[in-house]
């Protein structure tokens, strides 16, 4: 027999890490934060020279997006 579990519910984190090469391994050492449905991070300060290979490293469980300006550091994106 097969059951198929289907929620009402649905977990969404939203979280701007706020310097994301320093807290990323904090991230995926929270259970709250890793168990939700939907975890989104946010990084809005990273540099067009800044390397994301750490970043990319340790959050290698996510599917990880960078939009780097060249104008303003404030203009970037990052989204995992």
């Amino acid at each position: 027999m097969c059951y198929q579990f289907i929620s009402k519910y649905i977990s969404i984190s939203l979280l701007n890490t706020n310097f994301l090469k320093k807290h990323a391994i904090d991230i995926v050492c929270d259970q709250y934060l890793c168990n939700s449905d939907l975890l989104c991070l946010t990084e809005t300060q990273i540099y067009p020279e800044s390397s994301t290979c750490d970043i990319e490293n340790i959050l290698h469980k996510f599917q990880i997006e960078f939009n780097c300006s060249h104008h303003s550091k404030f203009q970037s994106l990052a989204f995992c």
